[in-house]
């Protein structure tokens, strides 16, 4: 048998939106909540840079979303650069 966890305080707003969720899912109120509580206590317990309190530019989000799914380029993937080969617009 499971067991029982009672959150106090919870806005009328946020119980409307947990209520909107669990419609949407097929759900009832309380198995919602339980698979939100679930799907939280699976992710990492690693802080990130954004639990942190940093923030970094596209390019930092774009480099570690590539290092997180080893999808990444070296220099010698990109194609050479040629200063002559560009096209010059007037």
């Amino acid at each position: 048998m499971g067991s029982t966890i009672t959150i106090r305080n919870i806005s009328e707003d946020m119980k409307e939106r947990l209520r909107n969720q669990a419609k949407l899912n097929g759900r009832s109120l309380e198995a919602q909540a339980r698979w939100i509580l679930d799907w939280a206590s699976r992710q990492s317990l690693q802080p990130t840079e954004d639990m942190l309190g940093t923030s970094h530019g596209f390019g930092s989000r774009l480099h570690n979303l590539a290092v997180e799914h080893e999808a990444y380029l070296t220099d010698d993937d990109l194609p050479k650069r040629n200063e002559y080969q560009r096209e010059v617009l007037t």
